[in-house]
């Protein structure tokens, strides 16, 4: 994560991969040629009123999935959830407006469609 000026807040380090064997989405077979392969992110406001939220959502080609990150703290994005998608999932869209995240999988010709669900209090 950086800062407007191009500081260096945060880094992933190797918990991106390590979030992705913990799924069973690390693909360790290929992990010789690029690893899980990040690529495509985007970020974005979901939710309403006091139940906003920001996240990032991280596309892993090789891992078929996406990282979701909440982003309360810049300096300390939380991982929320790895979300597993069609096969190498090259795109990465987030429609805020509906509270949906799509993923364009290059291999499997699919769309990935994710809707985000609150527990009520």
């Amino acid at each position: 994560m950086f800062s407007p000026r191009g500081e260096v807040l945060w880094t992933a380090g190797g918990s991106a991969e390590r979030a992705l064997a913990g799924a069973g989405r690390y693909p360790d077979g290929r992990s010789d040629d690029k690893g899980a392969e990040f690529e495509g992110a985007e970020v974005a406001t979901f939710g309403r009123g006091r139940n906003a939220q920001q996240y990032a959502f991280i596309g892993s080609e090789r891992g078929n999935a996406v990282l979701t990150y909440v982003l309360d703290d810049d300096r300390a994005p939380r991982l929320q959830q790895v979300l597993a998608t069609g096969t190498a999932p090259e795109g990465v869209l987030a429609v805020p407006s509906r509270d949906l995240l799509l993923t364009s999988n290059e291999d499997d010709g699919t769309i990935s469609v994710f809707t985000l669900t609150t527990r009520r209090r």
